[in-house]
């Protein structure tokens, strides 16, 4: 029972370091991807629109992600979608920067 339980928290803690790796601006993955542009050389509002193009179908996938999983009642639904809506309004929020010149 015992290793039962902590098989099961190696594989959250492992799938929730996958998940924050992807590149989308508000996870770790992200930050990593803007600052590789930056190092890269590109200007701070390019880095950032790059950033937005990569990020945006990451959180729409999630969303759509979430929306099949309440739609055909599978567990976590709601906070799939949740978290896939609150990475697109960070990718709106930048991009809005970007486009003001202060990303």
């Amino acid at each position: 029972l015992l290793c039962n339980w902590l098989a099961g928290g190696v594989v959250m803690q492992v799938s929730l370091l996958c998940f924050n790796l992807l590149p989308a601006y508000p996870l770790d993955g992200g930050r990593v991807l803007a600052s590789a542009l930056l190092m890269r050389g590109l200007p701070a509002q390019r880095a950032a629109r790059w950033t937005c193009y990569v990020a945006a179908p990451i959180a729409c996938a999630v969303s759509a992600l979430g929306v099949y999983s309440v739609v055909t009642g599978g567990s976590n639904g709601i906070l799939t979608l949740f978290v896939g809506a609150w990475m697109a309004t960070q990718v709106l929020v930048v991009w809005q920067l970007q486009a003001a010149g202060r990303a």
